[in-house]
């Protein structure tokens, strides 16, 4: 989890909420909604998309300037990284590399599908580039759009948009200010905030049903504690489950066979077709709503 930041980020400001903003710079880690196993996978994942994006750039002629270039606007305590500059028809231009899944990456055709994206933190992204357009001084930007599920890239141009600018500077002088009296600026409520590290801090209002119900029954807590704990990792071998298998069919495995220190048989399994009545049943859907490292929430030492 992410400390607190002593500047506004270019990869946050371009979100709805600025309240988040002001988290981002004055909440501790510990008071932090952690990541869930498949978002950090993600990030992980952001090496392998940059060096592929790198190499189809080489393999276009163009001249790879920079990897990785730091602003700073010490006035706006607003700060950049931009993944990569290269030189185009003169211009040192900034590319922004993002890596998205196969059902998002086929609806970013131009800009304008980034800017009115349905998904907030696609959404995010129009900001984050014209935050570095702003620093370098130059009139485009370039996103590089790599598909996760066929690995193929695209580039999407991105104008300099100066109303937009210009209010990403303003949102970056209410950010400072509020940090320096130490007010939260006004949430912005919405879908995202299920998803947002700062839920437990912001505590927007949520609606929970009618007459919501409070258990305080120490074994169920446990046990959903412990359902939490050993989530990733069922969520991991499902995965490597399913990749074992189909490495087995392309191979075109059949009988029985060895594998290192393991016997592996093939078998067809005949499927019966079958009705299900109509019917009802309960299902369960548990969410944290309160940082995993919560002892300062429950009166524990910080």
């Amino acid at each position: 989890m992410n400390p607190p930041s002593r500047t506004t980020r270019a990869s946050e400001i371009g979100g709805e909420c600025e309240r988040a903003l002001y988290y981002s710079r004055t909440v501790p880690a510990e008071m932090r909604q952690p990541h869930d196993a498949s978002l950090q996978a993600l990030f992980d994942l952001g090496n392998d998309v940059e060096m592929n994006v790198v190499r189809r750039i080489e393999e276009m002629g163009i001249s790879v300037l920079q990897r990785g270039k730091d602003y700073l606007d010490t006035d706006l305590e607003l700060s950049a990284h931009v993944d990569l500059r290269v030189m185009v028809m003169g211009l040192a231009v900034p590319i922004e590399i993002k890596g998205l899944s196969p059902h998002v990456a086929p609806t970013i055709r131009d800009v304008k599908d980034i800017r009115d994206s349905r998904f907030s933190y696609v959404r995010r992204y129009y900001g984050q580039i014209q935050t570095y357009i702003r620093f370098a001084r130059v009139p485009v930007g370039v996103f590089a759009i790599e598909n996760k599920g066929t690995g193929a890239i695209g580039f999407i141009d991105a104008p300099r948009d100066d109303d937009c600018i210009a209010s990403l500077e303003a949102r970056a002088l209410r950010v400072k200010e509020a940090v320096a009296r130490g007010e939260p600026l006004p949430r912005y409520t919405g879908d995202h905030c299920e998803r947002c590290p700062f839920l437990a801090p912001c505590a927007p209002d949520r609606d929970f049903g009618p007459g919501v119900q409070i258990i305080d029954d120490s074994h169920l807590i446990a046990a959903i504690e412990r359902r939490e704990k050993l989530h990733p990792a069922a969520k991991e071998f499902k995965e490597i489950d399913e990749e074992v298998k189909d490495i087995l069919k392309v191979m075109g495995v059949s009988g029985e066979v060895l594998a290192g220190d393991f016997a592996i048989v093939a078998s067809e399994v005949e499927r019966k077709a079958y009705a299900v009545a109509a019917g009802k049943h309960v299902q369960f859907k548990i969410k944290r709503v309160a940082p995993l490292s919560s002892d300062i929430l429950r009166g524990g030492k910080p």
